[in-house]
């Protein structure tokens, strides 16, 4: 008879530990979700878009063409890698209903209520 009030206590410590430890996350989270990036972070980002800004203006128009070129040839690159990702998965997807169906019609018992 002691081990289940026993067991109660240990329970209802158990779950302020866990709500406690839930609560310490959840304020982490919000705090890095509102927080700005560092100025430091700022000025390197600056820094660097304006290195390539002025690296980007002294190539001659040639070259902003070709830069101009293979930026638009990577990013058609990114956007079939992500479109065959999409059909690859819907075909997957399909290929996984026709199998639950195949299995269901020809290899699961039948439920049939027996009178």
């Amino acid at each position: 008879m002691t081990s289940q009030p026993d067991w109660q206590r240990k329970l209802q410590e158990l779950e302020q530990d866990i709500d406690r430890k839930l609560g310490d996350r959840t304020q982490t989270q919000d705090h890095f979700d509102t927080t700005p990036l560092p100025e430091q972070t700022q000025t390197t980002i600056s820094s660097l878009y304006q290195q390539a800004k002025t690296w980007f203006q002294t190539l001659p128009t040639i070259g902003q063409v070709a830069v101009g070129i293979g930026a638009v040839v990577l990013s058609l690159s990114v956007l079939q890698m992500v479109m065959r990702l999409v059909t690859l998965g819907i075909s997957l997807a399909v290929i996984a209903v026709v199998g639950y169906i195949g299995y269901r019609l020809f290899f699961a018992p039948s439920d049939s209520p027996e009178s």
